[in-house]
C-alpha cells in the first residue's frame, strides 16, 4: 500500500474510531440501569436439620454428641439450628435475588467404640443463594461415609456443595429497605446432598422447615435473574430509561457535528495536497 492509498483511508479510520465513541456512553448507560444499591445489615438461617436425627444422635443408641462453633446456636426447646448471616461477606444480586454468606460450624459425632467415632460430619463455611423464591443452601463438608454402625467408612470432603434446594413460600423483594422472611415448608437433600450426609439419609426423606429471615438497607432496581416479584419500582426503571434515552441523542448528535467537522479538516488538507503533488508531477 502506497501513501496516497494511507491517506486515503485515513479518515476512514478516524471516523470508525469517532463513531465508536458514539455507542460507548449508551452500553455503559445500559450498565448502569439497575445497579443494585442495597446493602444486607443483619439476618439469621434457621433449620432444625431433622429433629428425629437430633434425637437419635445424642441418644443411648448413637451415644453422640453436637459441637457448635462460630456463632451458631441451638434451641433447646424448638432444636432449631440458628446461623448467623455475615453481612460483610453477602450480597444483593437483584431485585428477588442474593447471596448470603453464614457463620457458623457444626460436628456431630456417634457410635464411637474406641477407635472413633462412625458417624463422623462436620458443616462449615455456609452459604445460601436465594433466586425469586429459589433457595439453596450450599456448604464445605468433612463426612464419613456410612458403612454400618460398626464399620468406619472413608472420610469424604466438599467445597461449596448443594446440600438442599427448596421453594420458598414467597420471592423476596430488594426493592426498598426493611426485612423478609420466607420458610420453607418441603426440604429434602440433594442428589450432592447425600453425599454431605454420608449417605445416612437419601433424596426422599423429608428434612425439618427451614426459614431465611434478612434485613436490607437501600434499594435493588431494575430487572433480576430470577424472576421474582416484579411490580414494584416499574416506574423509577421507566424514568431512568428515559432520561438515558435522551442524553445518548444529545450525545450522538455531539459527536456526529464532531465527525463531520474532522472529515472536513481532512478533506481539505488533503484535496490541497492532491492538488499541490499533481502541479509538481509526483501524481501522473
Amino acid at each position: 500500500m502506497n501513501r496516497f492509498t494511507r491517506a486515503a483511508i485515513a479518515p476512514v479510520v478516524v471516523a470508525s474510531v469517532l463513531a465508536g465513541s458514539v455507542v460507548a456512553p449508551q452500553s455503559q448507560a445500559a450498565e448502569d440501569v439497575g445497579a443494585c444499591k442495597g446493602l444486607i445489615t443483619d439476618g439469621t438461617f434457621d433449620w432444625a436439620i431433622k429433629e428425629s436425627f437430633q434425637n437419635y444422635l445424642v441418644g443411648k443408641i448413637a451415644k453422640g454428641k453436637m459441637e457448635l462453633n462460630e456463632g451458631v446456636k441451638r434451641s433447646d426447646s424448638t432444636k432449631v439450628f440458628t446461623f448467623p448471616v455475615n453481612a460483610a461477606k453477602s450480597k444483593l444480586e437483584g431485585k428477588s435475588s442474593a447471596t448470603i454468606a453464614l457463620d457458623g460450624k457444626v460436628h456431630f459425632t456417634g457410635h464411637d467404640h474406641g477407635t472413633g467415632p462412625i458417624l463422623d460430619m462436620t458443616l462449615y463455611d455456609l452459604k445460601v443463594e436465594v433466586i425469586g423464591d429459589t433457595l439453596t443452601l450450599y456448604t464445605d463438608y468433612d463426612s464419613r461415609a456410612f458403612v454400618d454402625m460398626s464399620t468406619k467408612g472413608d472420610m469424604m470432603h466438599g467445597d461449596d456443595e448443594p446440600m438442599v434446594r427448596v421453594k420458598l413460600d414467597k420471592a423476596p423483594d430488594f426493592s426498598k429497605s426493611g426485612a423478609f422472611s420466607a420458610t420453607a415448608k418441603k426440604v429434602f437433600l440433594t442428589k450432592t446432598g447425600v453425599d454431605v450426609w454420608g449417605g445416612f439419609y437419601d433424596t426422599e426423606t423429608e428434612l425439618a422447615p427451614l426459614t431465611i429471615n434478612l434485613t436490607t438497607d437501600g434499594t435493588c432496581d431494575g430487572g433480576d435473574n430470577g424472576g421474582g416479584q416484579g411490580g414494584n419500582g416499574s416506574g423509577s426503571g421507566a424514568g431512568s430509561s428515559a432520561d438515558s434515552g435522551s442524553s445518548a441523542v444529545e450525545n450522538l448528535w455531539d459527536k456526529m457535528f464532531e465527525v463531520l467537522g474532522v472529515l472536513g479538516l481532512f478533506a481539505g488538507f488533503f484535496g490541497g495536497f492532491y492538488a499541490f503533488a499533481k502541479t509538481r508531477g509526483f501524481i501522473p
